[in-house]
């Protein structure tokens, strides 16, 4: 059983939060998921992370990549919330392919 829900965020940010996939920032806490194809965004992430079994997490975040908070917001300053076609921005704009 976890002590607090301090410790749960710990474990799940150990086990899901990945490098920046663009600067490969490792700072946790700045870490955020970005999805891949918003027309496959079923929930955000970080608002349910913690009410949500780790099964439907792990799904959600199978649509995602990990950027920093800076590389995540330049993303959409450069591209915008919703770009024509996401994933060949997404590809544009990390240099590679993202989709597996």
């Amino acid at each position: 059983m976890l002590k607090s829900q301090r410790e749960k965020k710990e474990q799940f940010d150990k086990k899901y939060r990945k490098p920046c996939a663009k600067c490969g920032e490792t700072r946790l806490y700045l870490i955020q998921f970005h999805h891949i194809d918003p027309a496959q965004k079923s929930f955000n992430i970080s608002y349910y992370n913690r009410i949500m079994d780790n099964d439907t997490i792990a799904k959600e975040i199978n649509k995602c990549v990990c950027l920093c908070s800076n590389c995540h917001d330049e993303f959409h300053y450069l591209y915008g919330f919703r770009p024509k076609d996401p994933i060949a921005s997404l590809n544009e704009y990390l240099g590679r392919d993202v989709s597996g």
